[in-house]
């Protein structure tokens, strides 16, 4: 497990998946491909069970591909059912990335004025900002945050998780942090990117 995470570490989640994901298309495109110049001359065959396998685990493009290009299992209703369940599960994980690179590197800034009978007194006025999921924000990117947070008279900076996707990055994304100005400290909890990518290594 350690060397897992250790590969993780040094290549990174989303392109360990990607790579991942390439080459398993290029098998399972490669495996049909073989299949059906061994079906043509009559020699003997890969087993549909291995074939349904690499489609489901995640070489459905390359299978599709593959029945495109050669003309193989296009007759079999159930190989074409396997595609599509197959590029539907792996189609998942790649919206979430395609998401995680874009749509995740917009940054929201949302002001709320908070009130409770429950609230101390003493603590009117205290100005807390909570800051989280910030993945692959750039250095550039973390530092105009920061200059947005130092202008607002923070009293407590509060940290969401998943600062970071790799090492490398999540230092500069720490380092970036610990510009911000916050009268009573900065405080955060670990997300799941974070435990992979090695945040013990860092502290």
């Amino acid at each position: 497990m350690s060397v897992l995470f250790g590969i993780i570490r040094s290549i990174g989640l989303i392109e360990l998946f990607l790579l991942f994901l390439v080459g398993m298309n290029v098998i399972t495109f490669l495996l049909y491909v073989m299949d059906k110049r061994r079906a043509l001359k009559n020699k003997w065959r890969i087993r549909e069970s291995i074939l349904i396998f690499f489609t489901l685990a995640g070489g459905a493009f390359g299978a599709l591909l593959a029945m495109r290009i050669v003309r193989h299992k296009t007759k079999k209703i159930t190989f074409k059912i396997f595609v599509v369940l197959g590029l539907i599960l792996f189609s998942i994980p790649v919206i979430h990335i395609v998401h995680s690179l874009t749509l995740d590197k917009m940054i929201h800034y949302v002001e709320l004025d908070f009130y409770s009978e429950n609230w101390p007194s003493e603590l009117s006025g205290y100005r807390i900002a909570f800051m989280t999921d910030i993945h692959t924000t750039t250095d550039e990117d973390m530092a105009e945050i920061v200059g947005q947070l130092n202008k607002r008279d923070l009293d407590l900076l509060l940290l969401g998780g998943d600062f970071s996707m790799g090492n490398s990055h999540y230092r500069g994304t720490i380092r970036e942090i610990a510009q911000v100005n916050a009268r009573d400290g900065i405080f955060g909890v670990e997300g799941n990117h974070v435990v992979i990518c090695g945040i013990e290594i860092l502290m």
